[in-house]
């Protein structure tokens, strides 16, 4: 018996450490030209029997949705990892793991204000795009837009009409126009046995147009911006944990040149307009 609990868990150990993960976030062209901060976040964790990793985007017209957005990251990935999802369905799991979150940001918000709706609204508004490997399945979840991938395989999340993503908070104090509450759940956008999975990809909606990307250069110079799959494919990315964050910061340099014959100063903006963040997965 005993040597059966050492093998399970021995291969559970085996399980989370064949997997490499990178991530990077930038601030968005639009964002930066107003002075306001990247309300995007990332966070991932290992665990002997699962890995968890998340990317938020906070809510654009809320005052402080940064900071939520950096605390939904974490509180997402514990209370996924404290499900214990291993060998779970993970439907039940995604649920169990909600109304955790639910739980700690209504707590937060009554312990904030008078008017937990508005500690909300200012704070604790925003989209969540995830991954689970946990035992022998991998699951890819959403609560609002972005993008996500799967062995190459790219699914966009959104957009919703009038540009208003659900947002997990909104399970706590529905606002006037969204009558479906399942709409507040976690969707689940793929399930498939480990075993399958070459590698993953999640980002937030700031992603979610990089088909449109991919031929153009990058400002300033001649080189292509290329596909998604060079943040799986390419070992750079995994080598150096900033490598992510610096590619994506160059695709939004502005560049700036002489035009001699014309006598002027040319202006080429960077080419993401939204914030971006992205969280590659693949085999190691």
């Amino acid at each position: 018996m005993l040597d059966k609990v050492l093998f399970t868990h021995y291969h559970s150990v085996m399980n989370t450490l064949c997997w490499q993960v990178t991530g990077g976030s930038v601030r968005g062209r639009e964002h930066g030209s107003t002075g306001r901060n990247n309300q995007d976040a990332f966070f991932w964790r290992m665990a002997p029997e699962a890995l968890a990793a998340v990317v938020c985007d906070g809510c654009g017209s809320a005052p402080e949705s940064e900071a939520g957005a950096r605390l939904g990251t974490r509180l997402a990935v514990e209370s996924l990892l404290r499900t214990r999802p291993e060998g779970r369905d993970p439907v039940a799991v995604l649920e169990e793991a909600r109304q955790r979150i639910l739980q700690q940001l209504e707590r937060m918000a009554r312990a904030m204000s008078a008017d937990p709706r508005e500690a909300i609204h200012d704070c604790f508004l925003f989209t969540i795009v995830g991954a689970l490997i946990a035992g022998e399945r991998a699951t890819l979840f959403a609560i609002g837009d972005g993008i996500a991938a799967v062995n190459g395989e790219t699914v966009r999340i959104g957009p919703f009409p009038d540009n208003r993503p659900p947002y997990i908070a909104y399970g706590i104090f529905p606002p006037e126009g969204f009558e479906d509450a399942g709409a507040f759940r976690f969707r689940i956008l793929a399930s498939l046995p480990a075993r399958e999975v070459r590698s993953l990809l999640i980002g937030t909606d700031g992603a979610a147009e990089w088909d449109r990307l991919e031929d153009q250069t990058l400002p300033g110079k001649g080189e292509r911006v290329g596909p998604l799959s060079q943040f799986w494919s390419d070992d750079c990315y995994f080598s150096n944990r900033d490598a992510l964050r610096r590619r994506l910061a160059i695709l939004n340099r502005e560049a700036i040149s002489l035009d001699r014959n014309a006598g002027r100063i040319v202006r080429r903006p960077g080419l993401l307009g939204d914030d971006t963040t992205l969280v590659a997965i693949r085999r190691s």
